[in-house]
């Protein structure tokens, strides 16, 4: 009778040995692949006076794709072009990849589109009440009303973006009507 909870102990050691093997990700694997994503990202962006902006990137999930699956969106920040105190927000796009049909199993989110949708004396979003729906994200911000170089006054807004196919047969991130 002592045999039987071995056995079970081995079954349970060697399955959990073949899914950790078979490539499972965790969130925190998820996050990191899309932080380096982010860093590589923000490296092709920068001049040779900016950077991004540490604490600024802000991972959202949801099905963007009609597919079973998590995907995300990603706002980040980068300031200090040519120099100055200027900051850009950029929304950034991936598809979870579907382990199954690739081949390396290793790389499991792929860069759709990345795209600047805010800055300074434009406009600023936030993550709060962020939402990913099939082939939109939906974020809240301010924009400014009157372009001056403090933006003293600003209006509370929704912004929609849309991710689709362009003319060119590729997905896209395009503005929908600000409301």
């Amino acid at each position: 009778m002592r045999i039987l909870p071995l056995i079970t102990k081995l079954l349970v050691i060697s399955s959990a040995t073949i899914f950790s093997s078979a490539g499972i990700a965790s969130p925190a694997d998820d996050a990191a692949e899309i932080h380096d994503s982010i860093q590589k990202l923000e490296s092709m962006l920068v001049d040779s006076y900016a950077h991004g902006i540490s604490g600024s990137e802000h991972v959202f999930y949801g099905k963007l794709f009609d597919q079973p699956r998590d995907d995300a969106a990603v706002i980040f920040s980068i300031e200090g072009f040519s120099g100055g105190n200027t900051l850009r927000q950029y929304l950034a796009v991936f598809a979870k990849m579907d382990l199954a049909n690739t081949a390396q199993q290793q790389k499991k989110f792929q860069l759709i589109d990345v795209r600047q949708i805010g800055g300074t004396g434009w406009r600023v979003l936030t993550r709060e009440n962020a939402r990913v729906t099939s082939h939109r994200i939906e974020l809240t911000g301010a924009e400014c009303e009157r372009l001056t170089a403090q933006c003293p006054k600003s209006k509370d807004m929704k912004f929609l973006f849309d991710v689709a196919f362009d003319e060119v047969g590729k997905f896209t991130i395009t503005e929908s009507n600000a409301q």
